[in-house]
């Protein structure tokens, strides 16, 4: 088999060592620090507030597909409340973000897409931009929290990290990101 992409190989071998330098990453980081592993992420990237695993990008998740990760949740976080809520033939981007403590991402805004929060494990806080001021919403485990397309916020933790995911819905491009503040002089 044929293994450029990582995507393309089965979780199983990505484990046995045929996987890219970020998820042998995501999985030593992991274990580091005493988090739950599920199947291999598609991509991992590290970032200054901590990092984010990818596991669906811009799909339609087939019901094997969304059965298989809903009980990989379930065995390690044990959520309660409804998790992944899509219309059927809705195009997903799921990732799993994990906020460092005393960490923040950047103040931002997406035009193409709405993005849903769940906070699987951790403190954390959302701020939403309502009106001409912020709100901001505490996050912890089990609580949920949607943020529509074109909405000013920004995810961060304060005295202890945060496993949240992140299930997007619309158009998902990187490129989407309107940074307006950062405290890591990232830009857009």
């Amino acid at each position: 088999m044929k293994t450029t992409d990582e995507s393309t190989v089965p979780s199983r071998e990505r484990r046995e060592g045929t996987a890219h330098e970020g998820v042998l990453r995501y999985e030593n980081i992991s274990r580091a620090r005493g988090l739950p592993i599920l199947s291999t992420p598609d991509k991992v990237e590290k970032r200054p507030w901590g990092f984010f695993s990818l596991y669906l990008q811009e799909k339609v998740p087939s019901p094997s597909w969304e059965a298989s990760f809903r009980g990989e949740l379930e065995q390690a976080y044990h959520p309660t409340g409804e998790l992944l809520g899509h219309e059927p033939g809705e195009r997903l981007t799921v990732k799993i973000i994990h906020v460092y403590a005393k960490s923040r991402l950047s103040l931002q805004y997406h035009k193409h897409r709405t993005e849903e929060w769940y906070c699987l494990s951790g403190r954390a806080y959302a701020v939403l931009k309502r009106g001409r001021g912020f709100e901001e919403v505490p996050l912890q485990k089990d609580s949920h929290i949607v943020i529509p397309q074109m909405t000013t916020h920004r995810l961060g933790c304060r005295e202890e990290s945060a496993d949240i995911l992140e299930v997007s819905k619309g158009h998902f491009d990187e490129g989407d990101i309107v940074r307006l503040e950062d405290d890591y002089r990232m830009v857009s």
